[in-house]
């Protein structure tokens, strides 16, 4: 790790210079209030935090970081302030990553699913104590998107399987996934997250034309609104669903869909800047904020390298 990220070299004709980009986007954690009061800073420092997961019970908080010098998954005590890595780079049996998406607290909180992406995008789930980590799917070599149900037991998901897009549900006992429906290739954009009630009753996911919610066993599958955003989470009794999306002047807001019937109940317009971009959205288990990962719109500026050794 440098002072920067520098990326995109181009060699001169001459092979004497080189061209590249220089910059960063630092991305923060913040805790942001549902009722659209200020947000509060989790964790804020010149390294990048991001993808912030709380936990069942709120005393601690999981990020994604590369306060290391290389990406990491990292849990830190709330308010105490201790910090370890959950999975560094010294972890054996997964291969090289060069990015780590959305961590998901099992509903014990021992547990913990997140995406790796190297030459292939997977789901692995490891404990908290650090023990090896375990593929949940050995079948497909793109999936994402994973989440728990609320025994524990199952996880949701976005896979590729035979070139198609589909989503599915894997045992933690082992066992061949079960498919549960397409999914168009529009709803990966994005993170294209899941998010499993913790009534248990359905299962939300993006799809092409708006935002689903399916029965576990894949019977019902219903449009319950034709927004299609990249973050959306259910209430703790399930009946809502907080959507995290644009509104019309480009604003960040909160909205919560009624699950019974689709309606939207309200709209909150939350303080972040509206040309900020997000990693992750973790519902507090208190319900009254979230955690993100916050980032300002990048600066990057074009460097050339000369007088260096060939």
């Amino acid at each position: 790790s440098g002072t920067g990220q520098e990326s995109e070299p181009a060699v001169s004709p001459d092979g004497k210079r080189i061209a590249f980009t220089a910059g960063t986007q630092d991305f923060d954690l913040l805790e942001i209030p549902l009722d659209g009061s200020p947000a509060k800073p989790l964790l804020a420092t010149s390294r990048t935090e991001e993808w912030a997961c709380w936990p069942p019970a709120a005393n601690q908080y999981a990020y994604v970081t590369n306060a290391g010098g290389s990406v990491e998954i990292w849990l830190r005590s709330h308010p105490s302030g201790w910090a370890r890595p959950v999975l560094s780079r010294s972890v054996e049996g997964v291969p090289g990553w060069s990015r780590i998406d959305n961590p998901r607290f099992s509903p014990d909180g021992q547990r913990m699913s997140y995406e790796l992406f190297g030459t292939q995008h997977l789901i692995w789930i490891s404990t908290i104590a650090g023990s090896r980590p375990v593929r949940l799917d050995s079948d497909s070599n793109d999936q994402h998107a994973a989440s728990w149900s609320p025994d524990g037991n199952w996880v949701a998901y976005r896979r590729l399987s035979e070139g198609k897009w589909e989503l599915a549900k894997a045992g933690l006992g082992g066992g061949r996934p079960v498919r549960l429906a397409p999914a168009g290739e529009a709803s990966m954009a994005g993170s294209g997250m899941t998010d499993w009630s913790p009534s248990g009753e359905w299962i939300a996911y993006r799809q092409d034309d708006g935002l689903h919610v399916i029965s576990p066993e894949g019977k019902q599958d219903r449009l319950l609104s034709k927004r299609r955003p990249t973050y959306f989470s259910f209430s703790k009794d399930g009946s809502v669903l907080h959507v995290l999306d644009r509104g019309a002047n480009r604003k960040w807001q909160v909205i919560d869909l009624d699950v019974a019937s689709g309606a939207e109940r309200n709209a909150v317009e939350v303080a972040i800047p509206a040309e900020a971009a997000i990693r992750g959205f973790s519902p507090h288990p208190d319900g009254k904020s979230f955690a993100a990962g916050v980032g300002l719109a990048p600066r990057y500026d074009i460097w050339i390298l000369e007088g260096f050794a060939q």
